[in-house]
């Protein structure tokens, strides 16, 4: 085939993927969303709003999510709409990345293509939860394209643009998690030694491309730093993001040692892409015997980033180890090369059969997932506690007008977005007044909330996060609301209206109409 004709097939495959990833996330697009999922789009409906973010609404994580959802909710209402698109982009980016780092780690076509190819089976696997916009998504483009951009400034030209766009993606990823911190650590470090091994100058040049990288990774924390500052938000910030994320990680140190046993290694949830993994290690094979040294030092420095991001927080849940999907997917790719290995033609040919059966493997494997409805997806992942929470949240609709408030004692997200009430507090989670650093700062802040905003609506989670009696917030509760008894029973949720508030008076009206 002519060098036009290779490059055709290449545009044509690229072009199928994308719109198969597409296609994919459409057969999930009303999936009754999860906690934060809801979390991030409730956040983002608040700053919309004017809220400040740790001072006036609260969450736990660093701000890049927020403000990416804030983007997607300035120009739609419908949070489904928004999820397909922030989820489509990001995949795609991905897509392109992986496959131009798989061509740049293994100068070759058929390993780029492959590693698109895997990647497009297995970007929206159900179990590892990657067929939503939770933030793992938008760091696996920050990193991918961050090492596309950290090899372009060693095999091209227009390398200071490249040694910026590489570190502004790696410090944005930072503000994703800060597990993302020994990404830079160790990406960069893979960097200086390529560099240095290609001989590409004089040392100063490289510490003034390594001064950009920096100026790269900065710059989105000084971003960052600076809202914080004109919003007057620091001290919120630093008790959200420094002392709470101390408490949420406790002890990194063991965390990572945890994060060494086999079932966190290679957890279950990851068996539904066991022949992406099975394909990934014959790559390894390839690499370890027949690639060059940087190559090997990239790959190397990326699994360790990886390992460290997911294994830093103690958690271990299913959907951080979507942080090894490109990874997976590339050395995937790479075992397309495991031909050179051999001498003989048949050898190579058995290559190509064995890859070819592992990737009809894993579209058999994926490919049940796509015949169940979205509901099953969730109850695959989570079981039936996010299909019935935004069943709930639906019922809540008909008790409140549209600019009513309400406000869930417990976990549940899901409630505010699926009945499409704003929470009457910033502070939506019971978690951080019942334990933490910030218990009395956020109890406070709550009861401020409700003092100017009173909730119409109160919806007590009674079986994951009971009640205390001796909370500030659940004795403002007793003394302001009550289970009317036209207010019906929903699963673990008990209902509360306030008294001689406008639920109550419309609640009353229609028994007073059943009546006559």
């Amino acid at each position: 085939m002519t060098p036009q004709g290779l490059q055709r097939l290449r545009g044509s495959i690229l072009i199928s993927c994308v719109g198969l990833l597409m296609l994919m996330r459409l057969r999930t697009w009303s999936e009754p969303p999860e906690t934060d999922l809801s979390t991030y789009w409730v956040v983002a409906q608040e700053l919309l709003h004017g809220k400040r973010l740790y001072a006036d609404v609260w969450d736990i994580k660093p701000p890049a999510v927020y403000w990416i959802y804030a983007l997607a909710a300035l120009w739609t209402t419908n949070p489904f709409l928004a999820r397909y698109v922030l989820w489509t982009i990001a995949t795609v980016l991905t897509l392109i990345g992986v496959f131009l780092l798989s061509k740049k780690l293994f100068r070759s076509e058929r390993a780029a293509i492959t590693s698109a190819v895997i990647w497009t089976l297995v970007a929206a696997d159900c179990l590892l939860q990657a067929n939503q916009p939770n933030v793992e998504v938008f760091m696996n483009t920050c990193v991918v394209w961050a090492m596309v951009f950290l090899l372009a400034t060693v095999q091209k030209r227009q390398r200071t643009l490249m040694a910026f766009l590489a570190g502004t993606l790696l410090g944005l990823g930072c503000l994703l998690k800060t597990v993302m911190v020994p990404h830079v650590a160790l990406l960069g470090a893979a960097w200086v030694y390529h560099w240095q091994q290609k001989q590409l100058g004089e040392k100063r040049r490289l510490v003034f491309y390594l001064l950009v990288f920096a100026v790269g990774v900065i710059l989105p924390c000084v971003i960052c730093l600076t809202v914080f500052i004109v919003q007057n938000t620091t001290y919120d910030a630093y008790l959200t993001l420094v002392q709470w994320g101390a408490e949420y990680s406790k002890n990194p140190l063991a965390n990572v040692i945890s994060g060494l046993s086999p079932l966190r290694l290679l957890p279950q949830a990851a068996l539904n892409v066991l022949p992406t993994i099975i394909l990934a290690g014959i790559g390894i094979y390839y690499v370890i015997g027949w690639s060059n040294r940087e190559t090997r030092l990239w790959l190397g420095a990326w699994a360790c980033s990886t390992f460290l991001a997911y294994s830093l927080p103690g958690r271990f849940y299913p959907h951080y180890y979507q942080l090894w999907l490109p990874f997976w997917c590339i050395l995937a790719g790479s075992a397309i090369c495991a031909q050179r290995c051999f001498r003989g033609h048949s050898g190579r040919q058995w290559i190509y059969v064995l890859v070819g059966a592992l990737i009809i493997c894993q579209m058999l494997t994926q490919a049940p997932f796509y015949l169940r409805p979205p509901e099953l997806w969730s109850y695959a992942k989570y079981g039936p506690g996010f299909v019935n929470e935004a069943f709930i949240g639906k019922q809540l609709r008909e008790f409140l007008h549209p600019t009513e408030t309400l406000y869930v004692w417990g976990t549940a997200p899901t409630l505010y977005e699926s009945a499409q009430r704003r929470p009457a507090s910033g502070v939506f989670f019971c978690i951080p007044v019942l334990w933490g650093p910030t218990t009395q700062t956020l109890t406070r802040r709550t009861l401020q909330d409700f003092q100017r905003t009173p909730p119409e609506l109160l919806v007590m989670d009674t079986r994951d996060v009971p009640a205390p009696a001796s909370h500030p917030i659940i004795r403002w509760f007793y003394h302001h609301y009550w289970a009317h008894p036209a207010l019906p029973k929903l699963d673990r949720f008990r209902l509360f209206c306030r008294k001689n508030g406008e639920l109550q008076k419309r609640l009353e009206e229609s028994e007073a109409t059943l009546a006559d």
